[in-house]
């Protein structure tokens, strides 16, 4: 919170200052130091905006109209649209065609065992999946396993014929 002060307090001394005199610069200064004093964090943003509105008050001939303010995001791209569109959608119930299948099957091609005990498992179909808990099966190449989806976006892999389960990543 005291950074954004900090800033505001830079970037006010410099706008400022780029407009005023030699004479009114010690002035402000003094000002400036004075607001950046004051312990309360709203009483101090009061009194850098009654300094902001001093000055821009003395910089601003009394002949000029102020300009229209003009509303932010009147034209928004199409890129734009669509990531907005796309936030947190993951979140929304999807229905069976969306979801697509719940478990597949197919062949154990190739399998290698890291340091810890888990397993790289390479499958007929060309996917890759490497297991992510501690959990102990027997695979073997030749074995036909099955491919889960579990909750919170997991995936479980059963070997046919066994009554247990790895938790898997897929990686290819």
């Amino acid at each position: 919170m005291k950074i954004k002060y900090i800033a505001l307090v830079g970037v006010l001394a410099y706008l400022i200052s780029a407009g005023a005199s030699a004479s009114n610069k010690n002035e402000l200064s003094q000002f400036m130091l004075e607001c950046a004093q004051v312990n309360k964090d709203a009483k101090r943003l009061a009194c850098f905006d009654r300094l902001v509105e001093d000055k821009v008050k003395q910089l601003t001939p009394v002949n000029v109209q102020k300009a229209p303010v003009l509303k932010t995001n009147t034209t928004v791209s199409s890129v734009t649209v669509e990531k907005v569109a796309e936030f947190s959608k993951q979140h929304l119930r999807k229905t069976a065609k969306e979801q697509g299948l719940d478990s597949i099957t197919s062949k154990v091609n190739k399998l290698k065992k890291l340091l810890r005990g888990q397993w790289i498992i390479d499958l007929e179909n060309g996917q890759q999946w490497r297991q992510k808990d501690g959990a102990k099966i027997k695979l073997n190449v030749g074995d036909t396993v099955q491919l889960k989806k579990g909750s919170m976006g997991s995936v479980y892999l059963y070997v046919e014929g066994k009554n247990r389960s790895i938790r898997v990543k897929r990686l290819k």
